[in-house]
């Protein structure tokens, strides 16, 4: 039984330039030879002759065919995409300025910290990106109490009292409430 095998190729720019002037996809085959058992590939195409390395997309990619443009079908997913390394990197291809490592996340040998379209550009940073969940405002002057606190000791001696204020009565803010009882209104008087 016939498979369909699908794979994302990321060549240099001057093959794209050649690609599109000189040569035809048909007429110039790309020969890819596993150098190293797993990522690394050699990959031989017209004149070129350069190393390949099969690098881990930080999402995967759905591909869709059509037979009538109107309705679409899913073919294949893709998690992976063989980067080119362009003959000016053969030599040192993880070199801390080459295009290789700027693509790659920090402390994996394989693994891309960006996707393929706009909206997957350092996905992998964003995603994984700590917010805080607290008010920043309401931390301060939480911090500033527990300082005030720890600065006076802690207290020996606590009352609590439940207070009811009448309609529209307020308490000022950073203002202590002082309980009076002779001045208690309630319902009941």
């Amino acid at each position: 039984m016939p498979t369909e095998e699908q794979l994302i190729l990321r060549v240099p720019e001057d093959w794209i330039r050649n690609l599109n002037t000189e040569w035809k996809l048909e007429l110039t085959p790309i020969d890819i030879i596993a150098e190293d058992p797993g990522r690394i590939f050699k990959v031989k195409f017209g004149p070129y002759e350069t190393y390949s390395i099969l690098l881990d997309l930080p999402c995967i990619v759905e591909t869709h065919k059509t037979l009538d443009y109107i309705n679409f079908f899913k073919s294949c997913d893709i998690a992976q995409m063989m980067y080119i390394i362009p003959e000016y990197e053969k030599e040192e291809p993880r070199a801390k300025k080459s295009s290789l490592s700027k693509m790659l996340e920090k402390g994996e040998k394989y693994k891309l910290k960006s996707g393929i379209t706009p909206g997957t550009f350092n996905i992998t940073s964003n995603f994984f990106k700590r917010e805080p969940k607290e008010d920043l405002i309401e931390v301060k002057k939480v911090e500033s109490l527990i300082k005030s606190v720890i600065d006076c000791g802690t207290a020996r001696l606590v009352e609590e009292e439940i207070i009811e204020l009448a309609e529209g009565e307020t308490i000022p803010p950073d203002e202590e409430y002082i309980y009076d009882p002779n001045l208690d209104e309630g319902p009941n008087n």
